[in-house]
């Protein structure tokens, strides 16, 4: 796919020029590029290994966005980075209540925590004028769930992307 780089999107419409396009990753870009087919400003949350937010504005300027550790991710360095604690079993639900087990509480930090992430980076998104935002990524749907008013964009959102970059090629 090298046709499907940052001077491609460009082509096909997506401003980047407040954007470093040296760092800046074609999943990204993809995903910029996939709002360009609904309503602006818009902004994607990506959430997989990690959470990333892209936003693009009315003009089609991709204006910048963030990146998080995902669930799975935070799960990983716990245990790596600790001297006991185990790898937490993946839950489909952030549990309600405090934790009274290390197991618990480990998914109550990381599993709210990485809602109460998600809902910063919302906020951020509606703050900076996105009307629309889309939730896609294999962890897309646990996160949407707490959101009403979002989008789930589909398992294929980020190809969504590439093949609008692709028809959009002068």
């Amino acid at each position: 796919l090298r046709w499907a780089d940052a001077a491609a999107a460009e082509r096909a419409g997506l401003d980047l020029s407040c954007m470093d396009t040296a760092t800046l990753g074609m999943d990204r870009i993809a995903n910029a590029a996939a709002l360009l087919d609904g309503v602006l400003p818009a902004a994607v949350l990506d959430c997989g290994t990690a959470i990333t937010l892209e936003m693009v504005g009315l003009d089609r300027r991709f204006l910048g966005g963030a990146i998080a550790p995902g669930r799975a991710l935070l799960r990983k360095s716990l245990t790596a980075w600790t001297a006991a604690l185990p790898l937490l079993p993946w839950r489909e639900k952030a549990p309600d209540i405090l934790g009274c087990n290390t197991l618990d509480a480990m998914a109550f930090g990381i599993d709210r925590g990485a809602v109460g992430t998600v809902r910063e980076l919302v906020d951020a998104a509606r703050k900076n004028g996105a009307r629309r935002i889309v939730f896609c990524g294999g962890d897309g749907a646990y996160f949407q769930a707490a959101f009403p008013g979002t989008e789930a964009g589909g398992e294929d959102f980020t190809l969504r992307g590439v093949a609008y970059i692709a028809r959009h090629q002068a």
